[in-house]
């Protein structure tokens, strides 16, 4: 299980993010902690693997996924870690290291932050970790990272380490040449895709870069 989705239990999946699960829903093991199982279910997704307390999947997801004998780990409602990192640990331990993980962003700002840290997290044992939302893709940058879009696409860069050392930037707008970049800098914030190529590479440090599928607009273009 080289590559395999992930499926958190945020409100919605929708626009990208939808088109995306079902897409790879079709290519690779489908996992879903707890309440993911619900966005699965709507999507008429049937998943490999569904872990949690069961506070969240709803009786008609749990009906079907029994009755079509989707595997299932009951844990205990009082534990030492979420629903999600039972999920991308039970992923880890079964071989992936590649994951593409959905229900991250919107609802509450709390579990929003938890899942986003905790994922980077793992990150580090990962070959590549990917999130999707409704109009972009994150990504977690390691050390260095090539990612596709449109000319005019925007990019922004975000540390999640105090500090990020030498990182260079090409095909974008603003380029970064081995500067340093530190935690809470809005330094590379709505950078722009000059090519349909971008290229990050750093020296060390957690790096988030989100992509968004769209074009900047200026008031020149609108004249």
């Amino acid at each position: 299980m080289k590559e395999v989705a992930i499926v958190l239990g945020g409100p919605s999946i929708a626009g990208f993010a939808r088109q995306k699960l079902i897409e790879l829903a079709k290519e690779m093991p489908v996992i879903c902690a707890d309440g993911g199982a619900n966005h699965t279910f709507s999507l008429g997704i049937a998943p490999t693997l569904i872990i949690g307390d069961n506070d969240s999947i709803s009786a008609s997801a749990t009906k079907l996924y029994t009755k079509e004998h989707v595997e299932m780990i009951t844990l205990a409602k009082e534990k030492a870690l979420t629903d999600g990192e039972a999920a991308v640990k039970v992923a880890i331990n079964r071989g992936a290291s590649n994951i593409h993980a959905f229900g991250v962003f919107d609802g509450r700002i709390d579990h929003m932050l938890a899942n986003l840290c905790l994922l980077i997290n793992y990150g580090k044992k990962l070959e590549n970790l990917s999130f999707y939302g409704e109009n972009f893709i994150a990504y977690y940058c390691g050390h260095e990272l090539e990612f596709f879009g449109k000319e005019g696409d925007l990019v922004s860069i975000i540390p999640f380490s105090p500090k990020i050392k030498k990182v260079y930037l090409e095909g974008m707008a603003y380029s970064l040449e081995g500067q340093d970049l530190f935690f809470g800098s809005t330094h590379g914030n709505s950078n722009v895709l000059l090519e349909t190529r971008g290229r990050i590479h750093h020296e060390g440090g957690n790096l988030l870069v989100i992509h968004y599928f769209y074009q900047i607009h200026t008031a020149n273009d609108e004249s």
